[in-house]
Order: structure tokens, then sequence, then C-alpha cells
């Protein structure tokens, strides 16, 4: 088997048998060929493996956000809302939405009730709903008219969780999977339009979660600390990722009238080029941007030209604990051109590399940190999606 640099595999046997001198390719081939062995890396393993910078860069000192930030997307429950409310204050946030919860009807509303009794206003939930139900006699009925009590309790969206087309089954039917184009759910997209209510939708991962777990998966270190959040599968038993996105673009083509936001900037942030090409063709389609600045920052180019073009539909999410600091480096990204920074993340990262900030206008911060939100909340559907047609 000929020698190869992994690193750069254009340095290989065949190229330095060409370009050598007599008798001297043997000699350059064990130079360039050279791989990191256990023993000279002292036994490091991924797991500790964190490299730390030697770049002496500048910082940007970050003064106040520019704007009350409204974080779309957050699960709170569980947390004590007092602290919440200090962690919030310190960090700028105003409002702050909680997305958590598989949850039946009374379940959520008491959760919402424990926090909103301290956080007031400055809470806002998004409720699921329980699809695995569907064939229970009368449960489409049901769902609509749970998100009617929901709106009258003060919910102001529908969540959707990314088990819905992944693995939940209708436990009361045939015990089939069920697709998020499903024809019975119809009924409640219609019902979420008229109330005006966005529906958060998550649906694939990234696309790491779907390759095998080798070498080669640049997302090694998370899905070793993780590895229920693996979809891969050679046995073809789940629905491959590519089936999952085509399923959200049907859905949000055949309901036109119903505003759709798909999470974690359309789990795709590895196409940002399609991403695009779905909020150009779909005036209902907005996304967040939530736990995604790993995978934007390291395009930061592309992913600065990808916010100017749609800075009317991209909203703000953490998807994090608040803090301060896991803020801050959110803003670093989005208000700075700082260089080479750590991105805002859970405890095991999201890949081994660090990002660029994009230093987006004022305008278009604002917009992202709290007026898109704000229109999604306090302006007719209908005039939106239609302002949006033909941008």
């Amino acid at each position: 088997m000929k020698k190869k640099n992994y690193y750069a595999p254009y340095y290989n046997e065949d190229f330095f048998e060409e370009i050598a001198s007599t008798n001297k390719s043997d000699d350059l081939i064990e130079t360039w060929a050279k791989h990191p062995t256990p023993g000279n890396t002292n036994n490091i393993s991924v797991a500790e493996y964190t490299p730390q910078s030697n770049l002496e860069l500048p910082r940007t000192e970050l003064d106040d956000p520019p704007v009350e930030i409204t974080d779309a997307h957050n699960h709170l429950d569980g947390y004590n809302p007092e602290v919440l409310l200090k962690m919030m204050d310190k960090a700028g946030i105003g409002k702050i939405m909680n997305l958590s919860g598989l949850r039946q009807k009374p379940e959520l509303l008491a959760e919402q009730d424990r926090l909103n009794s301290v956080m007031g206003d400055r809470l806002m939930t998004a409720a699921p709903l329980p699809w695995h139900e569907v064939s229970k006699d009368g449960a489409v009925d049901k769902f609509c008219r749970w998100l009617e009590e929901y709106e009258e309790n003060g919910v102001v969206a529908l969540k959707i969780y990314k088990k819905l087309g992944l693995v939940t089954r209708d436990e009361y039917g045939n015990g089939e999977l069920l697709e998020l184009t499903d024809g019975r759910f119809n009924p409640v997209w219609k019902k979420c339009s008229k109330l005006n209510f966005p529906i958060f939708i998550h649906q694939a991962d990234p696309e790491a979660f779907f390759h095998k777990i080798d070498k080669n998966n640049e997302r090694l270190e998370e899905l070793g600390a993780h590895r229920d959040w693996s979809w891969y599968d050679p046995e073809g038993e789940l629905p491959s990722r590519e089936e999952l996105l085509r399923n959200l673009e049907r859905v949000i083509a055949s309901n036109p009238e119903t505003i759709f936001v798909s999470v974690h900037v359309g789990n795709d942030v590895e196409n940002l080029q399609n991403v695009s090409r779905m909020l150009g063709k779909y005036p209902n389609m907005w996304v967040d941007i939530s736990a995604r600045v790993a995978g934007l920052g390291r395009q930061p180019n592309l992913a600065r030209k990808f916010f100017q073009k749609h800075p009317d539909r991209v909203i703000f999410g953490s998807d994090l604990p608040p803090h301060h600091e896991m803020y801050s480096r959110y803003r670093r990204f989005f208000e700075t051109d700082d260089d080479n920074f750590k991105y805002p993340t859970h405890v095991s990262g999201q890949g081994n590399w660090r990002v660029s900030g994009i230093s987006l206008s004022d305008e278009v911060v604002n917009k992202l940190y709290k007026k898109n939100m704000e229109k999604l909340l306090s302006i007719d559907h209908s005039k939106l999606i239609s302002e949006n047609r033909g941008q």
C-alpha cells in the first residue's frame, strides 16, 4: 500500500517518485508521510484534546447590546425563575421563550404558570402536541381545541420536535412511523394560521449525526459524548436526513398561509445555499439560529451574505442555559469581526474548530435580536407572508 499524507494528500508517494532526485524518494516519502502516534502524543485521547490557540489577536470590547434581545429558543423547565431573570438582566435579554416539554396540556400550563408567576411578560411559551395519539377518536379535533386553549392562556407558538417524522409512531393505529406529511395533521397547520401561531419546527439534525462514527466524522467528540444523538442507520430502518428535509419542504410548500420557523438554521447549516433557496422560494418560512454558531462561524463570509440577503426572516435563539458569557459569545459572532474565538455550545462541543465574527450592521442585528420575533407575534401572518412574496 502506498504511503500518503492525510493532511496534504497531493504529497503522496507518486509525487515524490516523480520529483525526487535519484535514490532520494524514499527519504522524502518517510518525512512527508509521517502520522501522529499514541506514543508521540503522550496517549492523549480525543476527549482530552482541547487545543489552546497561540494566536495573539485583538478582541472587541462589547458594550450593552444595541437592542434588548429576545431569546426565542430555549428550554427552561425546572429552572428557578428568579435566577433566570437575574441572568437575563445581566446579559441584556428582554424576553425568552420556553420550547420545552413533550407533555400533555395540564403539565405544560402548570409549568408556564410556575415560571410566569415570577417572569411575567418576559416569558413566552411554545406548546407541543401528542402526535402519537393521532389515531385516537377525535384526536385531531382535540389538537385544534388545545391550540385554541393554549392561545387563550398566553401560549404564542407550536413546537414540533425532531421525533415527529424520525421515530414517533402511530401508537393508537398501525404502529407505523408517523411522517410529517401525514394528511391528518393538515387541520393543525390551518389552525395555527388562523391563530397566528408560528410553528417552530425541528426536522433532521446536523449531517454528521447521520454519518458513521469514525475517524472522518467531524462531530466525533460530540457524538462520543452523546451516542444517542447518532442517527446513523446502515440498515435503512430510519428515514434518511435527505428524506426528512424533503418532507419539511413539502409541508412548508403545501401550507403557504402558515408560518414555519425552521429551527437551527433550517437544520441545514452545512448547506446555507439550500436554506437560502428555500427562504427565497417560500415566503412562509423563517429560520432561527439557535445552537448553530459553530456551523455559521467557520464559513463567516457566506454566513454574512446569508444574513444580509434574508434580514427579515432570521430569529435569534440560544438553545443553551441562560448565562451572560454564553450570550456574549453569540454577540461577538454577530456584532464583531473578531477572529478565532470559541463558539457558544454545550459541554461536549460541536466540532474541533473556532469561529470568526461576521460584523452585521446595526439594522440587521436589531432585526435578528428583537424586531423579527416581535413581528411574528404582533402582525397578522397573512400580511407578513404577503410582504415576503417576490423577495
